[in-house]
């Protein structure tokens, strides 16, 4: 086995895709069974298992030249719905820990992480958002609280018939003079995108952070976990095709606003992870 470390130190991604640097070259020269030569790179193949001691500087070095990578700006396709932009609070944003990535390397960026395929980025899924959203319906009375006071809605909303109409496009209608309801084609129902930064520079727009989980233990000493977030102050643009309904489309909107400000989203909100903000504030 080749340990060559002034190449390791030298070590950098040919790509400014993150995800392709995340999940393909942060691994280049690293096998998982046993040494072998790479005919064609005319070079030893690095090989760690979990019966070698693992090289602290090794994925230190990847780590490094990761953080450099400089998201390329991209003019992403904006429809003529309702959209608003948000921007990440201290300490950041995680998304996508469940993803497969790592295999215990010492210093190795060992949870996953949600990179777009195509451009990239981090992004929100529009899944997550949805089940964000949704979430927040089990808190009846604050929904209620919002539309109220936040949106100066007068009437009472049922809040079981508002989350039918946005999340399952489930609507009531007279039938005979009876109350049924009905699915809506999917063309008239309330879509929910993926959610992207706004890249206006060429910065990069994530950071490494670490976390200590103790597990049943809590005498013994825990293993350091590295794991990637988004940077605090980067603006994320959130989209959504809206009907009008029990409540406007432009109230939904406000609504979601509100609720994404309130309740946060990604990994980690109950330690402060994922908070959004409509302000500007200087990361610490």
């Amino acid at each position: 086995m080749e340990n060559n470390n002034s190449q390791e130190s030298e070590f950098r991604f040919e790509t400014k895709n993150l995800h392709y640097a995340f999940n393909v070259e942060y691994y280049d020269n690293v096998s998982f069974t046993k040494p072998f030569w790479d005919y064609r790179a005319n070079k030893s193949i690095i090989v760690f298992n979990k019966y070698e001691e693992k090289r602290s500087d090794f994925f230190a070095s990847r780590n490094r030249a990761f953080l450099k990578i400089s998201p390329p700006k991209l003019s992403v396709y904006k429809n003529d719905d309702y959209r608003f932009s948000l921007k990440t609070a201290y300490p950041g944003l995680l998304i996508g820990l469940g993803y497969a990535h790592g295999y215990g390397g010492k210093g190795e960026i060992g949870l996953g992480f949600s990179f777009d395929y195509v451009t990239g980025l981090p992004y929100i899924p529009g899944s997550s958002i949805k089940g964000t959203l949704r979430s927040a319906f089990s808190h009846k009375d604050y929904v209620s609280l919002v539309l109220r006071e936040n949106l100066k809605l007068t009437g009472d909303v049922d809040i079981e018939k508002l989350e039918e109409e946005i999340f399952e496009g489930v609507v009531e209608e007279t039938v005979n003079n009876k109350l049924q309801k009905k699915n809506l084609p999917m063309c008239q129902r309330d879509t929910f995108y993926d959610s992207y930064p706004v890249v206006t520079d060429n910065n990069s727009i994530i950071a490494l952070e670490a976390i200590t989980p103790h597990g049943a233990d809590e005498t013994k000493n825990p293993v350091p976990l590295t794991l990637v977030k988004v940077k605090p102050n980067v603006e994320f643009e959130f989209s959504f095709s809206l009907h009008d309904g029990i409540i406007s489309a432009e109230n939904k909107k406000e609504l979601f606003k509100i609720i994404l400000k309130d309740f946060g989203i990604g990994a980690k909100t109950n330690v402060g992870f994922g908070v959004l903000s409509d302000e500007t504030k200087k990361a610490d």
